[in-house]
């Protein structure tokens, strides 16, 4: 059983700890954050977490590895101080605000050795696992997604709150370089079109939105795909359901998570990849400050 540290006690900090439960292979042990004295619902009540409201009082800590579901204004002294001690990191999504300093927290990763892991959420839906295995099995046309609401307005824009996901199951589709074809904001709603290799890919997020969107497709000659995580049938083909495996995208990442600190076998999600999410969200926003 892998032993996890949960900094990070906010509305979806909390949902770890059902989520390591569920996936069999871990538990949360330790948990730091400001509200780190909000009773815990339902079933989880019969954890028992010790429990600290710095963060720093559980580096020596008698666990595996930590999960961050911080601000990401955050993560860079926490991840970094946290890998260079060598200790495994998941950390909510985006790696961090700037290249700068998600690349400062990969090398950390890299000179220990310790594993990282971004927590783009969707990358581990089976629904999209199942919809890359489609496209990778011929060629790709183009990529669509809608993503938003009527919100959370956070102390970061659309692009960095909703569009990490976006981008990232773009990237996880490409068949060569990637890079920001144009970038465009009108109100709280961003457009960002990027160069798939040998497809293109078109992403739209907005806090905005009247209804909740979390929609993408893929297309080419042999498929017209869609991964709509709130649809009843997640992912469809040509209109028709496509079957998926039920395990909830949060547990599946955090068994993974915990297989990989258990064997130190990773996958295309870890390492870098966070880092190169960062480097489009970036590139994005340049690209729209330095528009007339």
């Amino acid at each position: 059983m892998i032993h996890l540290a949960l900094i990070g006690c906010g509305g979806w900090g909390w949902n770890y700890i059902p989520a390591a439960s569920q996936s069999k292979n871990c538990e949360v042990t330790h948990v730091a954050g400001a509200s780190v004295q909000r009773p815990l619902p339902g079933e989880d009540r019969k954890l028992k977490q010790i429990a600290s409201r710095d963060w720093r009082t559980l580096l020596a800590a008698p666990v595996d590895a930590f999960i961050v579901a911080t601000p990401p204004d955050s993560h860079e002294e926490i991840c970094t101080t946290l890998l260079a001690a060598g200790r495994a990191v998941m950390v909510e999504k985006p790696l961090a605000l700037t290249v700068r300093a998600a690349n400062a927290i990969v090398e950390a990763s890299t000179k220990s050795g310790a594993v990282l892991l971004v927590n783009h959420q969707h990358l581990f839906a089976p629904a999209y696992e199942t919809l890359r295995d489609m496209v990778h099995g011929g060629p790709l046309w183009a990529v669509r997604s809608e993503a938003g609401g009527s919100g959370p307005h956070r102390a970061y824009s659309a692009l960095w709150d909703y569009g990490p996901h976006d981008v990232a199951m773009s990237l996880g589709l490409a068949r060569g370089p990637v890079s920001v074809r144009d970038a465009k904001k009108h109100g709280n709603t961003f457009v960002v079109d990027l160069s798939l290799g040998t497809s293109i890919a078109h992403v739209t997020v907005s806090t905005s939105m009247r209804q909740r969107r979390r929609s993408f497709w893929a297309a080419g000659p042999l498929l017209v795909a869609r991964y709509d995580a709130l649809a009843e049938n997640q992912l469809t083909n040509h209109g028709a359901p496509v079957a998926v495996d039920p395990e909830r995208p949060l547990q599946r990442a955090v068994r993974l998570f915990a297989e990989a600190v258990k064997t130190g076998k990773t996958d295309w999600r870890f390492g870098h990849f966070g880092a190169e999410v960062v480097r489009l969200l970036e590139d994005a926003d340049r690209k729209i400050q330095e528009a007339p």
